[in-house]
């Protein structure tokens, strides 16, 4: 195995680099945006890949890297654990149907192999994959996992409503990934026999081995119905910005 050592800029500071494939991790967007957000706070003096994923098509392109770092607080002092996992950006979309007095939502459920379940119950999600327009990779989910046609401005930020940008989104595990991810929100009024077209539907695409299965259930019942942590965040976001629907409130 080639280990690669290079040297890089962070904060000023220069930076050993090793590991395979290191200078294409370097280089790659999950890379350069963590470190735009970096805190001068920290001294990051050696970093080492340890794994580096690259896309199964071309153009090639890294998703997911792994890698350890010798890094200090701004007294001198060692920071532990430096052990980063980076996947980047991602976005939710929680759904919220109007029907008939009650507030619905729209579960994915596929199989989910770290989990260890084969029907995992979660929001609409997705990867950035290398873009900046949230809205429209959003907006791009939506179609590909929920069979739903929207435009980008029939949906809400929630976390741009609760933070106003201080954050580019919620982060699931910050301890150990770098991953946030932008929660939007879709809501519109449905009848009844439209929302009963989304129950069991099977949507997902094949070339990305997809395998997905919808579930509609009141939104109420969200936080008993899934352990994911986007979707009961987006459940909190949507009743903390009072986006809520006054009777949904009553009800919880």
């Amino acid at each position: 195995m080639r280990k690669e050592l290079m040297n890089t800029l962070i904060h000023g500071r220069t930076v050993e680099v090793t590991g395979e494939h290191a200078e294409e991790a370097l280089q790659s967007h999950i890379f350069t945006e963590w470190k735009k957000r970096l805190s001068p706070w920290f001294s990051v003096r050696k970093i080492e890949f340890q794994s580096v994923d690259f896309t199964r098509h071309e153009p090639r392109r890294v998703i997911f890297a792994k890698f350890k770092a010798e890094v200090y607080d701004n007294e001198g002092k060692l920071v532990m654990p430096g052990i980063v996992f980076l996947r980047g950006g991602a976005v939710a979309m929680l759904v919220v149907f109007h029907c008939e007095g009650e507030e619905y939502t729209v579960l994915t459920n596929q199989p989910r192999f770290a989990s260890g379940s084969s029907s995992f119950p979660e929001i609409a999600a997705g990867m950035l994959d290398g873009e900046g327009n949230f809205a429209g990779v959003a907006a791009r989910e939506m179609e590909e996992e929920l069979g739903i046609t929207i435009k980008t401005d029939e949906l809400v930020d929630l976390t741009h409503l609760a933070n106003s940008n201080n954050w580019p989104g919620m982060f699931p595990s910050p301890g150990a990934c770098d991953e946030f991810i932008r929660i939007f929100l879709y809501e519109r009024e449905i009848t009844r026999e439209k929302l009963e077209e989304f129950r069991g539907k099977t949507t997902g695409l094949a070339s990305e081995n997809e395998r997905i299965k919808l579930s509609v259930i009141p939104l109420r019942m969200l936080p008993f119905l899934t352990p994911d942590g986007k979707s009961l965040a987006a459940y909190c976001l949507y009743l903390a910005t009072g986006r809520a629907h006054p009777s949904a409130d009553s009800q919880v």
